[in-house]
């Protein structure tokens, strides 16, 4: 009986210590998930979205907007919640780059959000909302967003890059939206006297940023140029580099051709119009460079870069069919009747190398020369080589031995036709001294010289 009431006692005691072992251990754990819950609640008071702008000079700003979340277990085996950020920036739609990599501290209100290429630090985010993307190689300095939380603002806001360093920066929770949310965006421009329309469409994924770049990804963009009469056939831009920060639009062309805008911002006055109602105080105006060389200018519409919608009057697809004028042989005085007829071929070529614009519309260019209602001279040529930056053609007869060569210019939107004959294909399009000299015309469905007596009415 002793040895029972003994054993009993020992059994008492062990359970007594067992339960106070256990509530100390449910106590701590309480302690720590009531500790976590404050700090995910002061996190939360940050959370939101901080709407406005990057001043990149005096008057030149550009869209901004910083998304801040709380996560309360932002990375794996870490117990501890952290906000997380979504940077978005630039026009066209911009590009946003998320980043687990922000400092908060919660009594001074000072936050840091880092946005590098380590993967860890940053990652891109497609603008349709898709599942994020790893990022590229690493660089030493990320580009860091720096300011201090306070009353649904940012104060003393600044993005600091590694390439173009400090730049101030306007954010809030009442700040304006100044992003454009289109599929597309097409613009007017004019390449030197040739009517044309540029077409940019923000794609999914995010472009990885070249080294020069403060942002490790830029805004994902195609675009594509089609001229007033060979719309039919565009230009596609093998590569397309905006930077937001930079404030420069790249169109690739070739390997040595681009069109490139500079100074692409908006300005202060955008803050009160907003995006809709925006333009620039001047046209922004592009070159054409090839190699080393300024070849030719853009000069764009009032509305770019804002939405861009096309006007209505849409681009020619293709030039007028049938023409008629003159033709003056070399030295000589005399005029004689001509009709013409320019036919697409359903095909495109390729420029050799010494043109920016790399396609272009295969025509076949049929051109009779009359006398006293009869054939004199005849010839068809198909085209070889087209550029639209001086509206200039050249086409070639290889039917005969000796290979002739029609170097054309068209004006006028394709409604007048000046060519030049000659029997070599080397070197730049030479329209000089024209002998041939025709317009569009409707009147008639056939090349034959039975127009003879309208083509002197109709010829320039």
């Amino acid at each position: 009986m002793v040895r029972l009431r003994s054993l009993g006692r020992l059994l008492m005691v062990s359970a007594i210590f067992a339960t106070h072992g256990c509530a100390k251990e449910t106590s701590a754990e309480n302690r720590k998930r009531e500790e976590t819950e404050r700090q995910f609640n002061r996190l939360e008071k940050a959370t939101g979205s901080y709407l406005g702008y990057a001043l990149t000079g005096d008057d030149q700003i550009t869209p901004l907007e910083l998304d801040l979340s709380a996560a309360r277990n932002p990375v794996e085996g870490d117990d501890n919640p952290a906000l997380t950020a979504t940077l978005r920036i630039g026009l066209f739609g911009g590009v946003r780059i998320s980043s687990r990599s922000v400092s908060y501290d919660w009594g001074s209100g000072k936050i840091t959000a880092s946005f590098d290429r380590s993967g860890a630090g940053a990652s891109a985010v497609p603008t349709n909302g898709a599942a994020g993307l790893g990022s590229g190689g690493s660089r030493n300095s990320p580009l860091e967003l720096r300011g201090i939380l306070r009353d649904g603002m940012i104060e003393s806001a600044e993005i600091d890059g590694p390439n173009t360093g400090k730049t101030p920066v306007q954010l809030s929770k009442a700040g304006p939206y100044l992003f454009s949310d289109q599929r597309s965006y097409t613009y007017q421009v004019t390449f030197g006297t040739t009517p044309a329309q540029i077409d940019i469409k923000p794609l999914v994924s995010p472009r990885a940023a070249p080294g020069t770049s403060d942002l490790p990804f830029l805004p994902p963009l195609e675009a594509s140029i089609r001229f007033s009469g060979s719309a039919i056939v565009p230009q596609t831009a093998t590569d397309v580099i905006y930077e937001p920060l930079a404030g420069f639009l790249e169109l690739q062309l070739r390997a040595d051709a681009k069109i490139r805008v500079d100074d692409l911002f908006l300005t202060r006055s955008a803050v009160q119009t907003g995006l809709h109602g925006w333009t620039p105080p001047a046209q922004y105006a592009g070159q054409v460079i090839q190699g080393a060389a300024v070849v030719g200018d853009a000069r764009f519409s009032a509305n770019f870069p804002g939405l861009g919608v096309a006007p209505p009057d849409t681009l020619r697809q293709l030039p007028p069919r049938y023409f008629t004028g003159t033709y003056r042989g070399n030295q000589s005085p005399v005029e004689f009747p001509a009709i013409a007829s320019l036919e697409y071929l359903n095909t495109q070529g390729t420029n050799s190398a010494e043109y920016p614009f790399p396609a272009f519309p295969k025509f076949r260019f049929k051109v009779l020369v009359c006398s006293g209602g009869r054939p004199l001279k005849e010839g068809t040529y198909d085209m070889s080589a087209m550029n639209p930056l001086d509206g200039t053609a050249r086409l070639i007869d290889t039917r005969n031995t000796v290979v002739s060569v029609l170097d054309l210019r068209y004006v006028d939107d394709w409604n007048q036709l000046i060519g030049r004959f000659t029997s070599s294909s080397s070197g730049a399009i030479d329209t000089r001294d024209p002998q041939l000299r025709v317009s569009a015309t409707s009147g008639i469905g056939n090349v034959d010289c039975s127009f003879t007596a309208e083509a002197r009415e109709l010829s320039p």
